[in-house]
């Protein structure tokens, strides 16, 4: 038996979600630095684009933005 008091509505910390909802939660990945970089960008356009973005929109972007 433990006297911990059990789980309790607003105990712990808040669920962080985004614009639309959807539950928030830190990831890792094992990359290169410039694998990262590419993988912070197409999360900016995603999340710009309100989810609605492919890897191919994204891609045709940064390659827009390269050659400028």
């Amino acid at each position: 038996m433990n006297t911990w008091g059990g789980k309790r509505d607003g105990a712990g910390r808040p669920v962080e979600r985004d614009s639309s909802g959807q539950k928030k939660a830190k990831h890792s990945l094992y990359c290169t630095i410039y694998e990262l970089a590419m993988a912070r960008e197409f999360i900016k356009f995603v999340r710009a684009n309100n989810h609605k973005a492919t890897v191919e929109d994204c891609m045709e972007e940064l390659h827009q933005k390269l050659n400028n």
